[in-house]
Order: C-alpha cells, then sequence, then structure tokens
C-alpha cells in the first residue's frame, strides 16, 4: 500500500541581506526513499563530458563553504546537479569501486548535522540506500572517502561531500549522486 503524503517543503531565501522562509507544497506517494551513488571514470568519459567536470570542479573549488557550514557553498552547478541525468544516459562505461559513503542528514536553516543515516555501500559503480524518511526536509549529506582521490566530488571542510537539498527531490522518491575518478 503506498503512503500518500503532502509535505511541506522550506527553502532558506537570501534577498537583501536578510533571511526568509520560504514554502511550497509538494504532493507525492513513496513506498521508500532511496539515495542512488554512483560512480564514473573521468578517464573513460566522452571529452567533452570531461571538459565539462573539469569546469564544474573548478567551480566547486572556488566556492566558500566555511568550513562545511554554508549551503551557499554547495548551491549551484555541480557534478551531480548538472551532469547526473546525461552520465546516467549516455555514458556506459563505469568505474568498479568498493567503498562506503558517509550519509547525514542536515538541518536546513543551521547546516548542522542532526542524524547519522549510517553507510552507503558502493559495489562496482552503483550504491543504493534506503532512507529513514522523508528526505525533503533536510540536506542529505554525502562524505565520500579520501582513498579513491575523487576528481568530484571536492573538498570541503576536510572531507569530499555532496549536500542535496530538499527541494531538489521535487515529487522524486529516489535521487542520484556522482561521484568521479581518475
Amino acid at each position: 500500500m503506498k503512503n500518500h503524503l503532502v509535505l511541506i517543503i522550506s527553502a532558506l531565501v537570501l534577498a537583501s541581506g536578510c533571511s526568509t522562509l520560504q514554502t511550497t507544497v509538494v504532493q507525492t506517494s513513496c513506498d521508500s526513499w532511496r539515495l542512488v551513488a554512483n560512480v564514473r571514470s573521468f578517464d573513460l568519459l566522452p571529452l567533452a563530458l570531461q571538459k565539462e567536470v573539469t569546469k564544474l570542479k573548478t567551480l566547486a573549488e572556488s566556492r566558500n563553504t566555511h568550513n562545511a557550514t554554508s549551503r551557499d557553498g554547495y548551491l549551484g552547478e555541480a557534478v551531480s546537479r548538472t551532469l547526473g541525468p546525461q552520465l546516467r544516459k549516455e555514458v556506459r562505461a563505469k568505474a568498479s569501486v568498493d567503498l562506503n559513503l558517509e550519509v547525514f542528514y542536515r538541518d536546513p536553516l543551521t547546516s548542522r548535522i542532526v542524524e547519522d543515516l549510517g553507510l552507503l555501500h558502493i559495489m562496482g559503480d552503483l550504491g543504493t540506500k534506503v532512507l529513514p524518511d522523508d528526505p525533503r526536509k533536510w540536506i542529505a549529506e554525502t562524505v565520500w572517502p579520501e582513498k579513491e582521490n575523487f576528481i568530484s566530488p571536492t573538498v570541503s571542510g576536510g572531507a569530499r561531500r555532496i549536500w542535496l537539498f530538499g527541494e531538489e527531490w521535487k515529487g522524486d522518491c529516489a535521487m542520484n549522486v556522482y561521484g568521479i575518478v581518475p
């Protein structure tokens, strides 16, 4: 039986130097919420995608995340957010890894970690984690291990992180994040 949810999504909007909370009602039905992690090899990407990954990496490195406390540093174009659909549809050659990502919920207003969701295991090029509740009320963070020498995500606050904001889920029951290895 499907759960029918009506959820109020909150987004922090910075305008004229003051913070306001903007809300939108989104209705969706999900039996479960899933976070899907994908890994692609930079060397196996078509040249045009390699150039785009390099551009987005440089852009991400130029942002100030204030030691992984500022949502502004994670907004905008990024490999997962910008290239994710294209990587999913067009790239058949994938990386092969065996690693764990740490997964956390962060408060969307304070950016503080509110819940440790454990590990998301990636075997080959793909891993999935079922989340305990509707992630749209949080920032879902993945922390990628250093041992793989990732090109993306870039380092912020001493670790490689991707933040997924609640409003990015819209009505989707699953969201994808991407790591790029050499």
